[in-house]
């Protein structure tokens, strides 16, 4: 996606020559040992660019060429905010932010793949450990195949000197000339710098057509490394969902920066409602040039309503949250909520000719509005019915509505089956209740213990099936008889 985002600035239906080529500035041949590509940031890392510039000019219809995706984020933005939310083996999603000078700000969630340049990272976080002459993907999708870095170089970058990697190139694309220098900080590769330069001229019969622009942005703060000591905080991930009345372990890390050792104080702020059971330990001892971790124990009980909340992990360095926080991280944490559909009984007998009724409770583990019940039963013969088809549910509350399960004279004796279900939305659960019909006072029903002369209904009703079969044969063949002998000779 890299490079196809700048080929989709100057797509080949743009007048011009549609020939692409790649110039590389310098370059060295790949080393022996592949990289391994795999991400180098962990959920909780940070990355500011608090210095952006963009421009964009065209005469160019808008319908044919748009502001190019790689210039559109930098228009107009005073800062950019990288939060890395997940990993998981190649893939990082994060949280970008752009703030404007008039105080607004606007977040996506951009996620993309390391190894192949999948999805929308693009150059904003590459694997980390890479080297000169090593391409900047294992593959890649674009046209233009996979950009290798060119050199490294040593630059300062929020007031810490970092070993860069460098992309430099100039590409034509459709007719459009680009020129790119991107730096990423060799050890996390977390974008460091980057700069574009985009230019098109073409004459056509209906005039001369240009577009240019141009994009840039720095580092200028960072979680991952520090220039004083220091520690960063990370979590195994920072976005989590977690079903109403369920827990979850979330391992919290700090590790060191700028040679940094010592006690680290975890402190929570945590929104009403969401429970932390533990926080194990709460003090850590960080070795220099190490890490140490804390595991956070949080349960959602069930009143709390499905929705997003927010805990603030914080650290302070020393035994006690007196300097203020050093380091924190925000943990997002998706509540879904559920039901349950009970009934307080495992089995059911009714009599033949009654009726019998018992409670049924559909529980809120978290969900408000209201959920529909409805009955069924397994053969005919008993009827069921609820005395209310819709509940309205509320978090950590139960609602109940009566069942009446009702057997008629006639039927037939023994073992059935009532189910309830109840549904709100795309969620449905359902209880079986099993249902004994036994014979009620004076009844003429008939069941696996009744007998007719001394036989089981079945065989009875069997033997007197095959006898009038047997009757109505022997009548059938004397009237033929009959009429055959008055038939005239």
């Amino acid at each position: 996606m890299f490079l196809a985002i700048l080929a989709l600035a100057f797509p080949p239906s743009l007048p011009g020559p549609s020939a692409s080529t790649v110039t590389i500035s310098s370059g060295r041949a790949a080393q022996q040992v592949l990289p391994s590509y795999e991400p180098a940031v962990l959920p909780g890392d940070e990355a500011t660019y608090g210095n952006v510039s963009a421009s964009w000019a065209s005469n160019v219809p808008p319908a044919l060429v748009a502001v190019p995706s790689i210039i559109q984020p930098f228009l107009n933005a005073s800062e950019i905010g990288l939060v890395v939310e997940t990993v998981s083996g190649s893939s990082v999603t994060a949280l970008q932010t752009l703030s404007y000078p008039n105080g607004t700000m606007r977040t996506s969630t951009i996620i993309g793949d390391v190894r192949t340049d999948g999805g929308n990272l693009t150059l904003w976080i590459v694997a980390g450990g890479l080297h000169p002459g090593d391409h900047l993907y294992a593959s890649s999708n674009s046209q233009f195949g996979v950009p290798t870095i060119n050199y490294t170089v040593t630059r300062v970058f929020a007031a810490v000197s970092r070993l860069l990697n460098v992309y430099n190139a100039t590409l034509t694309l459709s007719g459009a000339n680009v020129a790119i220098v991107a730096c990423w900080d060799q050890a996390t590769g977390i974008l460091v710098s980057a700069d574009f330069r985009l230019s098109y001229n073409g004459a056509t019969p209906f005039g001369t057509f240009y577009a240019k622009g141009s994009g840039s942005v720095r580092l200028t703060e960072t979680n991952l490394w520090s220039a004083t000591p220091s520690f960063k905080l990370n979590a195994s991930n920072l976005v989590w969902e977690l079903k109403s009345a369920s827990g979850k372990d979330i391992p919290i890390t700090a590790s060191s920066l700028g040679g940094f050792g010592g006690q680290v104080t975890i402190v929570l702020i945590v929104p009403m409602g969401i429970q932390v059971s533990g926080l194990n330990p709460s003090i850590l001892s960080v070795p220099v040039n190490g890490s140490a971790t804390s595991t956070l124990t949080i349960t959602v009980p069930p009143s709390m309503a499905e929705g997003r909340y927010y805990v603030t992990v914080a650290g302070s360095k020393g035994s006690g949250p007196t300097s203020g926080p050093s380091s924190s991280v925000k943990l997002t944490i998706n509540v879904v909520g559920d039901f349950t559909v009970s009934t307080g009984t495992s089995s059911l007998s009714v009599q033949t000719g009654s009726a019998v009724t018992i409670p049924v409770e559909l529980y809120s583990l978290g969900l408000s509005g209201q959920a529909a019940v409805t009955v069924s039963v397994s053969l005919g013969g008993l009827k069921a019915a609820v005395a209310n088809s819709s509940l309205a549910l509320s978090p950590g509350t139960p609602s109940r509505t009566n069942l009446t399960v009702t057997a008629n004279r006639g039927i037939v004796l023994g073992s059935y089956t009532v189910t309830i279900t109840g549904t709100k939305g795309a969620l449905l659960h359902s209880r079986v209740e099993n249902v004994t019909v036994t014979a009620g006072p004076g009844s003429a029903s008939t069941g696996p213990f009744s007998k007719i002369l001394g036989l089981d209904p079945p065989v009875f009703y069997g033997i007197l099936a095959a006898v009038a079969v047997l009757v109505i044969a022997s009548v059938l063949g004397l009237r033929r008889r009959a009429r055959s002998k008055a038939a005239p000779s």
